[in-house]
């Protein structure tokens, strides 16, 4: 009898417990306030179903997909998007972070910056423009350091790491995938795939007071023992780590805009004159960017297999046909 009482006894103290044991972890303060926070704002099973992005900020940006690729749409056109960068959106947005619960109130809404005309959006819609995702996001709170963010149909509202500005706020072209070799390192081309570039210089323009300066000499580069060299000038010795980084420049060069008023076959791409740089590769086939005339004072150019008209800045054109003295060995 009295094993039985003790064994009784000590089950009872186990239970007393194991009861405490849950009633502080259900009501500590801390631990429901960080299941409170918690929150993700977009499940990652539903990413493969959005087919349409849609970003109301600054300005508003229009995605869609079109066989898994990604396409911006401006004016009537199409241009490839940046996959990376709306991988890192989906990324952002299926991420679970500490997101507290603010208000309940439809009424806070506006004051908070969350109105239906005040808040920028973020919108996904998948197939038959079904809406996958609305999130309205509004004002930064009075410390500067979270923001405030509600679902489109919810009153609740709440607040965390600003991680939506860089998206809903940043230019238009940062969507755009403006490389002339997109992702080549994943592709596997690397400088060791090109065999030869023909550079051909543009015609220098005239200064203010109408003088030009003397063209460039057009030149060929070419692998030559382990190396490289300038063809026909042996009197240059060619730095092979100068010429790496040259060709590497090319490879991962490209526009800072598209020109939608400009066709690749427009005349000013078919200009005598005009600059050129044609791209051997090793498995016989090349690649040819060329300038065009400027727009709206805006160098153009177009590469090969591209339907797209590029605008250039000024040093991306300098570097690309650049004088053939500045690879040389010193």
């Amino acid at each position: 009898m009295q094993y039985k009482q003790k064994l009784y006894t000590l089950s009872g103290i186990c239970s007393a417990l194991f009861i405490a044991l849950v009633l502080t972890f259900v009501l500590d303060p801390e631990k429901s306030a960080a299941r409170s926070a918690a929150w993700t704002p977009f499940n990652s099973k539903n990413t493969e179903k959005v087919e349409q992005i849609e970003l109301n900020g600054n300005e508003t940006v229009n995605l869609h997909k079109v066989n898994d690729k990604w396409f911006v749409n401006f004016e009537d056109a199409d241009y490839p998007a940046r996959k990376e960068k709306i991988d890192d959106l989906f990324a952002g947005l299926t991420k679970s972070g500490a997101y507290a619960v603010r208000s309940k109130s439809e009424s806070s809404h506006d004051k908070l910056g969350l109105g239906t005309d005040s808040a920028e959006r973020i919108i996904f819609r998948g197939a038959n423009n079904t809406v996958l995702f609305d999130l309205f996001v509004g004002n930064m709170d009075t410390s500067g350091k979270e923001i405030y963010v509600r679902r489109a149909g919810e009153s609740e509202v709440r607040s965390g790491a600003d991680i939506w500005t860089p998206y809903l706020n940043g230019a238009r072209t940062s969507w755009y995938e403006l490389s002339f070799f997109p992702n080549h390192d994943k592709s596997g081309l690397t400088v060791e795939n090109v065999q030869r570039l023909l550079v051909y210089p543009p015609a220098p323009e005239p200064d203010e007071a109408g003088n030009t300066t003397a063209k460039k000499e057009n030149f060929v580069l070419a692998r030559a023992d382990g190396g490289w060299q300038i063809e026909g000038v042996s009197a240059i010795k060619v730095d092979t780590p100068k010429a790496d980084s040259y060709v590497r420049f090319i490879l991962d060069s490209g526009g800072d805009d598209f020109i939608s008023a400009l066709k690749v076959t427009d005349p000013p791409f078919n200009t005598e004159g005009m600059g050129r740089l044609v791209i051997e590769f090793g498995d016989g086939t090349r690649k040819t960017i060329t300038l065009g005339e400027k727009f709206n004072e805006k160098n153009t150019a177009v590469i090969s297999g591209v339907l797209y008209v590029f605008s250039l800045a000024d040093w991306t054109v300098n570097r690309i046909w650049q004088d053939y003295n500045e690879l040389e060995q010193k």
